[in-house]
This record gives structure tokens, C-alpha cells and sequence, in this order.
């Protein structure tokens, strides 16, 4: 038997210390992996949430400036010039068209090409908080003069805005159902071309929009949890809605009829009280001014009533910059979805601010000057409805759902998303394109006809895979649109 030498002992010490160190190495990095794996777990929907709030994000910092075009609405400086003058010279300053104002008081400037632009002071057209946000955030950044308060500076705060409105649509989507609606809602919400669109834009609608979901998820919060904090959080939101505009009147119903009706009687009142609070704040702050003229302003706005037509235009997307069927399907899933919702209370928290909404727009005389931005409060009801239809099209595939999805949405999202009509490649300039497109439509609509029409249950997991498929193209799509939109509102395409 040879003899054990210090040389064979040393070795076999250095091999079992570095067994031992890899055991310890392997073991560690398991701890790790096992320990981010439980993080994910337990913050899944954080994460989802975070992902798509990112993803809108981007999409709606890419060109923020440039697209909508500088000269889209002047509305935008309007909030901008009231709130820069109101921080400045502590009088409200900006331009109106509204004929309560005495035109011997109107001072005429041109701006971006716009001729006959009558400032007026002190400017009542719309409450100032909003302006106050924007015109703050301008002299924040370097403005000193109205001139100064270009679309590069005054629609960061809207950006920022509807960002933060898609990480609470996600919470408030996934407490309402699961998480499946609200990754779906969430990625249309995040990436519907239209609505990145208008979530630029420098007007009241966009914090508007960030209140009523911040007010629903702190309705929900309180119901679960019963912590006063987040009723008196919900209070805070409810009061100052009426200062962002006078819309914002149509949360504070809604939320006061929905605790109502959940027998909070008294916390019903508090926020209605609340809401009255911040409109008659308003009312202050126009006897501040002037008291008569602030009146008159506000006559003026209830004159523009004249017809129910706004429902045509909101709808038919009459006044809307460009055709978006994301916004079409909205309209078209609505019955869809009072139809299968169950459960009544779920109805009341999606139904009840949209129809109050909608009634405050037809009686206090929007349909009269009827502007796009005036549908921004809209999207979070329009676009759960659609998808919670795109969830049952996943789900429970039928020759419906396929058929409406593929008429309405598919075909709009391949054109405008895959074509690239603004590019040298243009799919639909392809020979035989027709006969492509027709095999493509053919091949995404037999496993349902096969199921449904032949009964062979068996391919439901093709037809659920196809729907997936159609999904994410659609998505993929609509980055696509939204990073490309500068290019293709030039073409004139959409």
C-alpha cells in the first residue's frame, strides 16, 4: 500500500475546499434565485404594472413635443398664459373667444400663425388649477413671458399625468377583475394610438383623468380596508376636481351616489360636501376678480346648448384627429359588457362617472364646440370595455368575437402598424397582397369554424393561441402607429 504523502493530502484538502466552495457558491446563488423568484411572486402585478406604465411612458414622451403639431389647439397656451399671469401678476391673463368679455378690454396678438387672438383680463373661461400646474411648471423651467410657454415645456405635466393614470388603471382594473383584463386593458390604455396622442396635449382633461382613477382606487381601498385615510384621501381628490374643470363635478356624483348606495350615507355627504366646496371655491375666487363678469362667463358657457348631436360626434369620431378603432370598439363593446357583468356593484363603479360624465358634457353645452380632448375622461371606461371583450375573445373564442375583432381592429392595426404607408416598403403595395391578407384572415378564422360550426372541441387551444397572436399583433401594432405617428399624420393616411 503506498504511503500517504503531505503532496496527496494537500490535494485532496484543495479539492474538498473548493467542492465545499462550489456547494456554498451553488447553494447561494439557489437562495438568491429561490428569493427573487418569491419577490416576483408576491409583486407579479407591481411588476405588470410598473412594465406597461413604462411602456406608455415612452410611447407618450416620444415625440411629445412635435405630435400633436404646435398650432393643434391653441387651448393649450390659453391654461398656459392664465396660470404664468396668475403666479406673476396675480391676475388671470389669456386668450378667449367667448362673447361675455367687453371688447373694448381685448388686446389682438398673433402666435404661431393665429391671427385675432384677444387676450382678456382676468380670464374666467375655465377654473384655475390646472392652469395654475402648467403656467407654475413653465416658470419652473425657465419662462418668463407667455412667448416662452412652448409645447416642449407646458405638456410635460399632462405627460406625467396620464403616466401615472396607467399604473392606477392597472390596480383599479385588476381589484375590479383580474389580472388577466388588466394586463389586456392596460396594454390598450398604454398604447391606443389616440389616446397617446391626446395625453400630450396641455389641457385640464389629463389631470382630470388622473383624479377620477386616483378617486376610484382610494373608493376601492376604503371599501376593503374601511381606513379613514383613504376616505379622507378621496375627499382631497373630490374637492379639488371642480377646480381642474367644472367636468370634474361628474366624479364627485358618481363617487357620492356610489357610497351612498353603499349605505355610507354620511361619507356620501362628506364627499358632496367636499365637491361643493371646490366649486363654490370657484365662485370665490371670480368675486375675487370680478364677480359680474365671472357670472357672465359663466352664462355664456350654458348658451352653447343646442342639440344632442355630441353623442354622434363622440361616437362617430366626427371631431377626433384621425379614425382609432380602439376607441370605435369601445363605443360598440359597451352593451357587451352591461350585458355580462353580473355584478351590480362593478356596473355602478364603471358605469356611473362615465354617464354622469356624459350628461355634464351634453347640458353644460360641449356638443356646440365639441373638442377631442373632451373624450380623454372617457378612454378608462371606453377601453375596459373593450378589453373585457378581448378577454372572453382569448378566453371563450366564438365566430362573434372573432368577427368583430378582426372587422374592426385587426385589419386597422396590420394597415397602419405592419404596412409602413410612409416608408419605401408598403405591404399592401406587395402583388397578390389581397390573397395574402385574405389566407391570413382564413388561417386565424378556421380553428373557431371548426370548433364552432363542426363541433370538434378539440382545437379550442389553437383557436385560444390564435387569439393570443392577433393580441399581441394588435399591441405590436399600436407601438408601431404611436412611434411612427409624426410620419403617418403627414401622409394623411389614417
Amino acid at each position: 500500500m503506498p504511503a500517504i504523502t503531505k503532496s496527496h493530502l494537500f490535494a485532496n484538502k484543495f479539492i474538498f475546499t473548493i467542492s465545499d466552495l462550489t456547494f456554498k457558491q451553488e447553494r447561494y446563488i439557489q437562495m438568491n434565485f429561490d428569493l427573487l423568484k418569491k419577490i416576483i411572486s408576491n409583486n407579479k402585478n407591481l411588476i405588470l404594472a410598473l412594465l406597461i406604465t413604462m411602456l406608455g411612458t415612452w410611447l407618450r414622451v416620444y415625440n411629445y413635443s412635435v405630435i400633436p403639431y404646435s398650432n393643434f389647439t391653441f387651448d393649450e397656451y390659453a391654461f398656459a398664459w392664465s396660470g404664468m399671469s396668475l403666479i406673476q401678476n396675480h391676475v388671470p391673463t389669456s386668450w378667449s373667444y367667448l362673447s361675455a368679455y367687453d371688447p373694448n378690454t381685448f388686446v389682438n396678438i398673433e402666435w404661431l400663425g393665429k391671427k385675432n387672438l384677444y387676450l382678456v383680463t382676468p380670464w374666467f373661461d375655465h377654473p384655475p388649477l390646472f392652469g395654475l400646474i402648467v403656467g407654475g411648471f413653465a416658470i419652473l423651467f425657465g419662462a418668463n413671458t407667455f412667448w416662452d410657454c412652448t409645447t416642449d415645456l407646458i405638456r410635460i405635466p399632462s405627460v406625467i399625468f396620464t403616466s401615472i393614470s396607467i399604473f392606477l388603471f392597472y390596480i383599479v382594473t385588476n381589484k375590479l377583475f383580474n389580472t388577466t383584463i388588466a394586463t389586456i386593458t392596460s396594454l390598450i390604455f398604454s398604447t391606443d394610438p389616440l389616446f397617446v396622442y391626446l395625453s400630450r396635449l396641455a389641457v385640464s382633461e389629463n389631470l382630470l383623468i388622473l383624479i377620477i382613477l386616483a378617486s376610484l382606487f382610494c373608493f376601492l381601498k376604503y371599501l376593503d380596508t374601511s381606513r379613514r385615510i383613504y376616505f379622507y384621501m378621496l375627499v382631497s381628490l373630490t374637492s379639488i376636481a371642480p377646480l381642474v374643470k367644472v367636468t370634474g363635478l361628474s366624479i364627485v356624483a358618481a363617487l357620492s351616489l356610489m357610497l351612498i348606495c353603499k349605505k355610507k350615507y354620511k361619507d356620501g355627504l362628506i364627499v358632496m360636501a367636499a365637491g361643493a366646496l371646490g366649486f363654490t371655491l370657484y365662485f370665490v375666487y371670480g368675486w375675487f376678480y370680478n364677480y359680474k363678469l365671472f357670472l357672465a362667463v359663466l352664462k355664456s358657457h350654458s348658451h352653447r346648448f343646442n342639440s344632442i348631436l355630441i353623442m354622434q360626434e363622440m361616437i362617430l369620431s366626427v371631431n377626433l384627429p384621425f379614425t382609432d378603432a380602439w376607441y370605435i370598439l369601445g363605443w360598440l363593446t359597451l352593451p357587451y359588457k352591461i350585458r355580462n357583468l353580473r355584478n351590480k356593484y362593478k356596473i355602478q363603479l364603471i358605469f356611473l362617472p362615465f354617464i354622469i360624465y356624459l350628461f355634464m358634457l351634453i347640458f353644460s353645452g360641449a356638443q356646440s364646440h365639441f373638442y377631442c380632448w373632451y373624450t380623454i375622461p372617457l378612454y378608462p371606461f371606453l377601453l375596459i370595455c373593450a378589453g373585457y371583450f378581448i378577454s372572453d375573445f382569448i378566453k371563450k373564442p366564438s365566430i362573434l368575437n372573432y368577427a368583430v375583432i378582426l372587422i374592426f381592429i385587426f385589419p386597422w392595426c396590420l394597415n397602419y402598424g405592419l404596412g409602413n404607408p410612409w416608408s419605401d416598403f408598403y405591404l399592401l403595395s406587395i402583388k397578390g397582397y389581397k390573397y395574402i391578407f385574405i389566407i391570413l384572415v382564413s388561417m386565424a378564422f378556421a380553428p373557431i369554424f371548426i370548433q364552432e360550426v363542426l363541433g370538434i372541441k378539440k382545437v379550442l387551444f389553437i383557436s385560444r393561441f390564435t387569439s393570443i397572436i392577433v393580441f399581441i399583433s394588435c399591441i405590436f401594432a399600436n407601438i408601431l402607429i404611436t412611434y411612427n405617428l409624426k410620419a403617418i399624420l403627414q401622409s394623411g393616411l389614417v
